[in-house]
């Protein structure tokens, strides 16, 4: 989505409605088995903030 010229590229967290929980489960079985951060992303759209909190990106389509 573009807005005034803008994609919007938000994040969000596993509470968000549109979180797909099953490839956060993939994505922390991943980390576990100390795979790349990167390789995480790239395969299940999810990632391990500094915060410890997992996140993902909002598709601009998605977003109202």
């Amino acid at each position: 989505m573009v807005w005034r010229g803008l994609r919007c590229e938000q994040l969000a967290g596993q509470k968000a409605a549109v979180a797909k929980l099953d490839e956060l489960n993939h994505a922390r079985e991943m980390h576990s088995q100390g795979m790349d951060e990167q390789e995480i992303w790239r395969e299940t759209g999810w990632l391990l903030g500094r915060d410890n909190k997992w996140r993902f990106e909002i598709p601009d389509d998605l977003i109202r």
